[in-house]
């Protein structure tokens, strides 16, 4: 986000630097924070996002911003809960990002690195664990990173014919301190993904050759989501009328983006 020293209504001025917040402002921030950051989905595509973005648009008119906003489509995923059972007994793990629902039944089949996931039968299930699961696996055609390896491994495992792909992982330094941390994290991956924590991942691995039932509540469907912006109001010029390009444009006004 752009920041710049906003204008407050005419009521309620904004503060130079070192000048005290006045109780009115201080309130409105409070208010503003807790409106913003109260518990809840507010995923993009979601109705909880789009309310967030309307309340933003509302208060940076309030501030005497001229604004708009850009809309886009965005895939609307949502989650519950996700199982794996095996001889007896269930534990709970976490449904990938994005992942699509399954409830099906397979042999397992642990992959410990990129080399085994060719000698998979079709219609197993697959672990992935130790070296294989060390990162989060880049998304194929992301804008501003690409690893070609990466997009190998998410090939494979799409064409292996896998009902699921589970992951047991620990932390990665692309997730921070998340542990456990999701594998794959890519809208258009093909096969319903779930990770779990390594302890969890260390006793299914035990289970291996075994059928196994995976139960993942979840799904994805088309959605939209905004991009709210507001300008300053500033001076707008249309260039010279004698430029060779038609003239040009130039504004004063300020766009924040948020």
């Amino acid at each position: 986000m752009t920041r710049l020293r906003l204008r407050a209504p005419p009521s309620e001025s904004i503060p130079h630097e070192g000048e005290p917040v006045t109780p009115r402002l201080a309130e409105q921030i409070r208010a503003d924070v807790a409106r913003l950051c109260a518990p809840g989905d507010r995923d993009l595509g979601t109705e909880r996002n789009r309310e967030a973005t309307r309340y933003v648009l509302d208060r940076m008119r309030d501030i005497g911003l001229d604004t708009t906003s850009i809309e886009f489509q965005v895939p609307e995923w949502r989650s519950g809960p996700a199982t794996i059972e095996a001889v007896g007994r269930t534990v709970e793990v976490e449904p990938g990002p994005f992942s699509a629902g399954v409830h099906d039944t397979g042999i397992l089949a642990v992959i410990r690195n990129p080399d085994e996931i060719a000698s998979v039968e079709p219609g197993a299930v697959l672990l992935l664990c130790d070296e294989i699961a060390t990162t989060q696996l880049t998304p194929r055609d992301y804008p501003f990173y690409s690893d070609p390896a990466h997009a190998a491994i998410l090939d494979a495992l799409e064409a292996s014919g896998a009902i699921a792909v589970l992951a047991a992982t620990t932390k990665s330094a692309m997730t921070g301190a998340m542990s456990p941390f999701p594998l794959i994290e890519e809208v258009r991956f093909a096969v319903p993904s779930a990770y779990m924590t390594a302890e969890k991942g260390a006793w299914l691995a035990g289970h291996a050759g075994e059928t196994v039932t995976v139960s993942i509540d979840s799904d994805v469907k088309p959605s939209t989501g905004e991009q709210p912006m507001g300008r300053l109001p500033g001076h707008t010029d249309s260039g010279n009328p004698g430029d060779s390009a038609g003239g040009t444009s130039r504004s004063d006004g300020r766009i924040v983006v948020c």
